[in-house]
């Protein structure tokens, strides 16, 4: 009989069950975000008038990133305790979030929701960041190197927005580019040059699971 531990490795190493995860994850929550006007409530605004929805999208945000960071790290063979790190505190922030409504009032309550929001959003793109970072260093992949150029800057831009504006559409853009790395990383061969050398001795079979 299998711990329940192996059988969560198990669903990591899945392709299918992580990419549906991905695909189905961010139908919800970007549907989630139209049930009010985008451009005039944030995520967590909508969260006040529909909690439990607010609280589903939290667990849905939390296992797509964490199943599809978790898959990244097996196709490219890389290691890095600062990533399973990030995705645990983000788990434990976004929970903490969805349980502490948002307000207009400046205050413990406010800086607390969206400090765990924001630290959720951060600690969740560190996998994917460390990797690309390791690949253009180490790996010489020009195009993990183009990605951060491009996303590293979009993103700060798109937080400032947010924090300056208080709509969704920021928050959208920032999903947009979160999902869109994991989704170019993980099934499509647009970052072939940071896979690993295959070992010789290495079973053919074993390889093809993480391609």
């Amino acid at each position: 009989m299998t711990t329940w531990r192996e059988d969560f490795l198990a669903m990591t190493r899945n392709r299918v069950f992580c990419m549906a995860w991905l695909v189905l994850g961010m139908t919800y929550l970007v549907g989630y975000m139209f049930i009010l006007d985008p451009a005039e409530h944030t995520i967590s605004m909508i969260g006040l008038e529909h909690p439990w929805l607010f609280r589903l999208w939290g667990l849905v945000a939390a296992i797509l990133a964490v199943l599809n960071s978790l898959y990244m790290m097996r196709r490219y063979e890389y290691k890095n305790r600062f990533c399973t790190a990030g995705l645990l505190v983000g788990c434990v922030s976004i929970a903490l979030s969805v349980n502490i409504p948002t307000t207009d009032d400046w205050g413990w309550q406010l800086v607390a929701h969206w400090g765990t929001a924001i630290v959720f959003g951060i600690s969740v793109m560190i996998p994917a960041g460390l990797f690309l970072l390791m690949a253009a260093r180490k790996r010489k992949s020009r195009r993990a190197l183009v990605t951060l150029i491009l996303a590293v800057p979009t993103s700060m831009a798109m937080l400032t927005w947010l924090i300056i504006d208080k709509g969704g559409i920021a928050q959208a853009v920032m999903m947009a580019i979160s999902a869109g790395a994991l989704f170019l990383l993980n099934y499509t061969n647009v970052y072939k040059d940071c896979l690993p050398t295959p070992v010789a001795s290495a079973p053919l079979q074993s390889q093809k699971q993480m391609k």
